[in-house]
């Protein structure tokens, strides 16, 4: 009797030990890339121990099926998502969103393919996105965050390589650069109704910058390395403005005197006199450097440098320099809320090895600076390559592109204060 007992016994036992390998051999690996990489990871609300440790991901052997996965991390809003765990899923790429900051998620929304630039209309309503990759410009409502139009300009849309937008509030009008075919396309705001195109008579033209009585526009034109000046009146080429190098960004002093231009193969700020047409002495800032982006507020120019990853602010009358702080990787687009309390930066993060083209080991970030004390005062995840950047007039939005994610998303800028 106790033999057979025992015999029971070690069968049952067998029997517990092959449905547990069984359910050991159905269970699937699972990357997931967390950003930040140390967040938690639960199943069905059970914490689960990373079967194996990457050097920029784990990996979780999970059951299949549909699965409620959790993570969670000190500091950050818990975020819980469901997926279908099966072979050959890719690998699971999900941010979590900063406790405690001046900026509040309101939702994110699919792009066309490769969003470059994204500017807030002058009533701060709409939004529009200028497409790298794809045929126009897409027009987003602010709240509800929905796509509302495409914009085309007949004869041109299959040519892509929409970079950047400028609203003339005045003219009631909306401009967009197109690099591929030296053109602008101006758009009505009202009704988004096509108007016209004009040639910058460049070469692979990005920045508009327009004055503000919306007299004369200026568009840097990359591999021509000039710079268009065009009367609004006639939307003709008037002068053309040679750079000692590859220009990217454009700025006006105060007094609209100076115009200020970056050049992107170089750390250094070219200045032209637009009153005496001379050209001034440049604003070097190194040795190296890839200066992308510049803005104005309240007579200080701030200005972007890609390669080294800082930012600088100027006395944008003499232009001399007050301030700098690094930042981080690609730091790409800059922009200054209206009260000048924050200046937002938007870094595309780490390149793939391979090519900047292809997604890079990690997300990027949205960085957000102090203005007072000029110091970093905190940042968000984007997704991949924040990119375009913008807060609308009333200051009370913040939005910004992902390159790569061909996303954009909606944030509320929250006030210090009671």
């Amino acid at each position: 009797m106790r033999a057979k007992i025992l015999w029971v016994l070690i069968c049952w036992v067998g029997s517990i030990a092959g449905l547990e390998s069984q359910a050991s051999i159905n269970l699937i690996p699972v990357e997931i890339q967390s950003f930040p990489v140390e967040a938690d990871v639960f199943v069905q609300g059970e914490f689960q121990v990373p079967w194996r440790v990457l050097a920029e991901s784990r990996i979780y052997r999970l059951p299949p099926g549909k699965q409620r996965l959790t993570l969670a991390c000190s500091g950050y809003e818990p975020r819980s998502f469901t997926i279908d765990v099966r072979p050959g899923l890719p690998a699971l790429r999900e941010r979590l969103f900063r406790l405690g900051i001046p900026l509040h998620f309101l939702g994110e929304i699919s792009t066309g393919s490769r969003p470059k630039s994204v500017r807030f209309t002058p009533d701060g309503r709409y939004m529009a996105v200028a497409l790298l990759n794809g045929p126009g410009v897409e027009i987003y409502r602010v709240r509800p965050l929905i796509r509302l139009a495409l914009l085309l300009a007949p004869g041109f849309s299959s040519r892509t390589g929409f970079v950047e937008t400028w609203m003339l509030p005045q003219r009631g009008e909306l401009w967009v650069s197109q690099m591929t075919t030296g053109h602008v396309h101006c758009f009505r705001l009202k009704d988004f109704s096509y108007i016209d195109s004009f040639s910058t008579m460049g070469t692979w033209s990005k920045f508009i910058l327009v004055d503000k009585g919306e007299r004369f526009a200026y568009i840097s034109n990359w591999t021509s390395q000039d710079v268009s000046i065009i009367d609004v009146d006639s939307r003709q080429v008037i002068s053309r403005i040679p750079t000692p190098g590859t220009p990217r960004g454009l700025a006006l002093s105060p007094n609209e005197e100076v115009l200020y231009v970056s050049i992107f193969d170089g750390a250094v700020i070219f200045r032209y006199s637009l009153s005496t047409r001379q050209i001034l002495e440049p604003l070097r800032l190194g040795s190296w450097g890839a200066m992308r982006h510049l803005v104005t507020l309240k007579g200080k120019l701030y200005a972007s440098d890609m390669g080294s990853g800082y930012v600088y602010r100027f006395d944008a009358l003499t232009g001399r320099l007050e301030s700098q702080l690094f930042l981080g990787w690609n730091i790409n687009t800059i922009a200054v809320d209206g009260e000048a309390t924050y200046l937002f930066a938007s870094s595309r993060g780490r390149n793939n090895p391979d090519s900047y083209l292809l997604p890079g080991p990690d997300y990027g970030k949205v960085y957000l600076v102090s203005l007072g004390e000029f110091t970093p005062s905190t940042w968000i995840w984007g997704r991949d390559q924040p990119t375009g950047l913008d807060v609308s007039p009333d200051g009370r939005y913040l939005a910004f592109t992902d390159f790569l994610s061909d996303r954009l998303e909606l944030y509320a800028i929250r006030r210090p204060g009671p």
